[in-house]
């Protein structure tokens, strides 16, 4: 898994927001741009890790989940 797409389950795992794509969320978490975060989550859905649920990314498996945030 490259880096990037690390960084952004990291994210996913250890701050849920709704609002992923905003300036803000991005520049907090130091996630490039919109674009690259929208081709990680791509990605990562088609992958199955990732999930979008009335427009919130979330992770499938919650154990997963629970290990990223250490």
């Amino acid at each position: 898994m490259p880096p990037y797409q690390k960084r952004v389950l990291q994210t996913l795992a250890k701050d849920p927001s709704e609002s992923v794509f905003a300036a803000d969320y991005i520049r907090k978490h130091d996630l490039k741009t919109g674009a690259h975060l929208a081709k990680a989550l791509e990605q990562l859905q088609s992958k199955g890790i990732v999930e979008k649920e009335n427009k919130q990314y979330t992770i499938s498996d919650v154990f997963f989940k629970e290990w990223l945030k250490l």
